[in-house]
């Protein structure tokens, strides 16, 4: 973000600039010194510049704001009199940029300007200022007739009302400074008083989101002040090592201070969906109630401020992940967790995949609203898009509404969605060890490309760090026995079967993991799980090291490859990062 202090000279525009700097931890720049000298000469001599003069000065600054904004935001002193001007200054970055008009009486500027030495700006053209001078509309106004500390600190407080942050660089993208100016603003506005603290970060499993390096920041500036801890949002998945501890969050940050979210019995119970509104959301295939429920930790913490941080990309269950379902899934409980996956597989993964809003989006948000809004909980949400063949943050929006949620998932569809003009006869998908050890998370290879995959075509997962199917025991019991049949077995499975019934989370995942026999899915896991265990839930089979033998992945680059033998392949490098489908499918579904 770039601060432009505004107003005519004598305003205070350095000083007050210089003094804001360092409230909000970045550098401070006086646009004066951009001029050329020309522009000096004319001004030393009292002679006032005309708009042809301003034109390449202004210019020269909005392409240095591009700069200054990368490397984390700044705060930059520039008169900016007429709109046209100002028009100029945020050009190259339009949402990115703040005005800060500095308001005072002609005669109080008067006699301040009598009083200074070794400006090159006469007193006597002070009235040709204000004569130029036109008052924004879209400014921080702040009263220059009181002291300067005062001044900045209601400058300070009038930025609150410009929350929510939503940033916003698809060109640039946003470096680590760019990010920590971000959170330094977040922390002005919602963190500079907080005593007790709780950040709701993802797991290892979203180890490219920045949720790590953001939840890392936010303790070393606020531990001095507050007491934090972390309740990774594992949902169903087990909870964090020390060493993928160490490995996402860095290793400063005292181990006690991660706890676990134990899905089967850290929750409480505050609402419920009720059976008709369930009714209307799976368009009369589920007729029964869904709790509302989180870990205890969030309701009886007495928490200052939760802080929610995750990555925002399309999602099999509900559509675009994140927001609510941080918090709903991602700390919640049994029954939620399985009847929220199950209304998504009834209602089609395929009419939900990257959707902005979907039924089970509808159901978590209008029961987080009803019985969960009342907590302090903020959301600091990331996007994140390939930027010349790498992954880099192009979006961080921090918000407590929908209209936060929204503004992230809209760049996540930009970004993530990979729409093909053609279906994919073979693709070959690989899950980074780190974060992929399970079918529960692997099978995102198939969530995510089956709406590209042609009618017999072929996906091949390479999996070298595979070493059973669930994250949870039981829910891994589950898929052992039923296997990953078609749909309407998976269904008759749940009318059969108490077991089933009673997890369907375990029944959406089998839904989900199916191919339906439309195409064929070839798991390649390492060691850790054999070919018996492969077949045995209606997978093929290969090894891992035999499949690489045939496809090294080294040669291959994310999208479609043509093989020495011209064999076309299509390769995903990681599924977690975006959909793939073809245009046809995504719009017709």
């Amino acid at each position: 973000m770039i601060y432009i202090v505004m107003g005519v000279s004598g305003c205070g525009k350095s000083s007050i600039g210089n003094r804001l700097a360092q409230a909000l931890n970045v550098n401070f720049y006086d646009g004066d010194d951009f001029h050329p000298q020309a522009n000096i000469d004319k001004m030393s001599q009292g002679i006032a510049l005309q708009d042809e003069d301003r034109w390449p000065w202004l210019k020269r600054l909005a392409d240095k704001m591009v700069l200054w904004n990368a490397q984390g935001g700044a705060v930059l002193a520039c008169s900016a009199l007429k709109q046209s001007y100002r028009d100029v200054l945020a050009s190259t970055l339009t949402k990115q940029v703040t005005f800060v008009y500095l308001k005072g009486s002609q005669a109080l500027i008067a006699s301040r300007m009598a009083k200074r030495k070794n400006h090159f700006m006469p007193t006597e053209l002070l009235n040709s200022q204000f004569a130029a001078l036109q008052e924004p509309n879209n400014a921080i106004v702040a009263d220059i007739s009181q002291s300067p500390e005062v001044i900045v600190q209601s400058i300070l407080e009038s930025m609150k009302m410009t929350y929510p942050i939503h940033v916003v660089d698809t060109q640039q993208t946003i470096n680590d400074q760019a990010l920590v100016a971000i959170l330094d603003q977040f922390i002005q506005q919602k963190a500079a008083n907080a005593k007790r603290i709780l950040i709701l970060p993802p797991d290892i499993t979203r180890f490219y989101s920045k949720a790590g390096f953001i939840s890392a920041y936010l303790y070393e500036k606020l531990k001095d002040q507050a007491d934090i801890y972390f309740l990774p949002a594992l949902g169903t998945h087990e909870p964090m090592a020390e060493q993928e501890i160490d490995a996402m969050f860095g290793t400063d940050i005292p181990k006690e201070r991660f706890l676990p979210h134990l899905w089967r019995q850290d929750v409480q119970k505050v609402g419920e969906i009720s059976s008709e509104r369930m009714l209307q959301l799976s368009e009369g295939k589920l007729d029964y109630s869904m709790d509302v429920a989180a870990n205890k930790l969030l309701l009886d913490g007495n928490w200052d401020l939760i802080v929610s941080v995750g990555q925002v990309v399309p999602h099999e269950v509900i559509g675009m992940a994140n927001y609510t379902k941080n918090i709903l899934v991602g700390t919640g409980g049994a029954d939620t967790i399985h009847k929220s996956h199950f209304l998504g597989a009834v209602y089609g993964m395929e009419r939900i995949m990257g959707r902005v809003d979907t039924p089970v989006r509808k159901a978590l948000n209008e029961g987080y609203d009803e019985f969960l809004r009342h907590l302090p909980i903020e959301f600091i949400l990331t996007v994140l898009g390939n930027k010349n063949d790498k992954l880099a943050l192009q979006g961080v929006f921090c918000g407590a509404n929908q209209d936060t949620y929204e503004a992230a998932a809209k760049l996540s569809q930009q970004l993530n969605l990979n729409l093909l003009d053609k279906p994919i006869n073979k693709a070959i998908v690989y899950l980074e060890p780190s974060e992929f050890k399970t079918t529960w998370l692997g099978n995102k290879a198939i969530y995510r490309t089956r709406m590209a995959m042609a009618d017999a075509g072929e996906l091949i997962i390479l999996a070298p760090a595979l070493h059973r199917f669930g994250e949870d025991l039981e829910i891994d019991r589950l898929i052992r026995k039923y296997g990953y049949k078609t749909t309407d077995e998976t269904l008759a499975a749940v009318k059969a079967n108490p077991e089933l019934a009673t997890n369907l989370s375990a029944a959406a995942h089998l839904i989900h993991g199916t191919a339906d026999k439309r195409f064929n899915v070839t798991y390649c896991p390492g060691d850790g799980v054999s070919q018996q265990e492969i077949e045995s839930v209606d997978y093929q089979y290969c090894h891992y090291d035999e499949m690489t033998k045939r496809y090294p992945i080294e040669n291959l680059k994310d999208g479609w490859n043509t093989l020495p033998d011209g064999e076309e392949i299509f390769y995903v490098s990681n599924p977690a990062l975006g959909l793939w489908s073809t245009k046809a499918r995504f719009e017709n579904e």
